[in-house]
C-alpha cells in the first residue's frame, strides 16, 4: 500500500513552520494591541448646548437640553465656539462654569459661564453672533461606549402592576 508524500515523516520534517509561527505571533500582538486600546483608551464626552446669541460680555447663559444631567458642575472648564466664519477665525474661547440650574421636569440644564475674551486676539464685533457652549463631562473607553449603545438599543417592555388600592401603574425598566 502506498502512502502519499504529505503523510510521511519526511514531509513533516521538511515542512517549514516559521512563517506560520511568525504570522501567528504578529496577529496575536495585533489583537492584544487592539484589545488594550478598546479597554484602556480615553474618549472625551462633551455636553453641547443649543445655539445661543452671544454678546461680547463676561457672562453667557446656555441651555443644555437632555444632556448630562448632574454631570455639569460649578467650576468646570468650558469652551465657547462661535458659529460661522467668526468662529473659524477666533477658535474656541475658554470659559468657566459659574452657575448650574437643573430643571428635571423639562430636562433642561441652564449653565452660566464666565467667558475669557482676553484669550482672543481680536474679540469679534457684531450684533448677530451665535455660538455653542461645550463642556467636558466625562472620559470613557470604547468598550464603555459599546456597552452603552447596546443598552440604549435594547427594547424594554413596560411592566404593569396593580397596587393594593386597585390603581394600575406602569413602569419602564
Amino acid at each position: 500500500m502506498t502512502t502519499s508524500f504529505a503523510r510521511t515523516t519526511h514531509a513533516l520534517q521538511a515542512a517549514d513552520l516559521r512563517k506560520a509561527g511568525t504570522a501567528l505571533v504578529l496577529v496575536s500582538l495585533l489583537i492584544m494591541g487592539w484589545l488594550g486600546w478598546f479597554l484602556l483608551a480615553r474618549i472625551t464626552i462633551f455636553a453641547i448646548s443649543t445655539p445661543v446669541p452671544v454678546a461680547v460680555t463676561e457672562m453667557i447663559t446656555a441651555p443644555f437640553i437632555g444632556q448630562a444631567p448632574g454631570q455639569i458642575k460649578w467650576g468646570q472648564t468650558a469652551s465657547l465656539k462661535l458659529d460661522g466664519a467668526t468662529g473659524e477665525t477666533t477658535g474656541p474661547i475658554p470659559a468657566l462654569v459659574t452657575e448650574v440650574v437643573e430643571d428635571t421636569e423639562r430636562g433642561v440644564t441652564q449653565v452660566t459661564a464666565f467667558v475669557f475674551w482676553d484669550a482672543v486676539a481680536e474679540p469679534p464685533a457684531g450684533a448677530s453672533l451665535t455660538g455653542r457652549l461645550e463642556i467636558e463631562t466625562e472620559y470613557v473607553s470604547p468598550a464603555t461606549l459599546l456597552v452603552r449603545s447596546v443598552n440604549d438599543g435594547m427594547d424594554t417592555y413596560p411592566v404593569r402592576f396593580t397596587d393594593p388600592s386597585g390603581q394600575t401603574n406602569q413602569r419602564n425598566p
